[in-house]
Formats: structure tokens, sequence, C-alpha cells
């Protein structure tokens, strides 16, 4: 099994643009993904929320000049990607 995770950038300024989806680093299993999104949320102000399939995030909203958008890293399966 590969887990993968992923950085997911959504535009509030631009609604109509499709999301930006990174694949950021891979782990062979979810507590090791989890681990990281553990030291991310250390490292940045970012909220944990859920999704309604119960997969955890963290979220921060970015608030540039010209360009406010949504930040997510989630972990997920690579068979549900």
């Amino acid at each position: 099994m590969i887990i993968g995770l992923l950085y997911i950038v959504i535009s509030l300024s631009e609604p109509t643009k499709p999301p930006l989806v990174y694949f950021t680093d891979s782990f062979d299993d979810m507590s090791k993904c989890q681990k990281k999104i553990d030291s991310l949320k250390e490292m940045i102000n970012a909220k944990e929320v859920y999704d309604e399939e119960n997969n955890r995030m963290l979220v921060i909203e970015n608030r540039e000049v010209y360009q406010e958008s949504m930040i997510y890293w989630v972990c997920k399966n690579k068979k549900k990607l």
C-alpha cells in the first residue's frame, strides 16, 4: 500500500479555477503519513478538520495581496486517489 501526502490549493479569489493538487511525499503506511501531518501542524498555524469520509486534514487560509486561497494537507491511500 502506498500512502500519499497531498497538498491542495483552492482559490477563493477565482472560484472557477480548478484546485491545484500536489503529491508531496509517499509513505508505506498511514501512521507515518499522519506523523508528518502532526509535524506540519506544529510548524504552521493550521487548523485540523475532517471531511465527510472522516479523513484528517490540515487547513490554512492564505491571504496574499491579489489572491486568497485555502490550503489543505491530507494523507490518501493511492487506491483512493
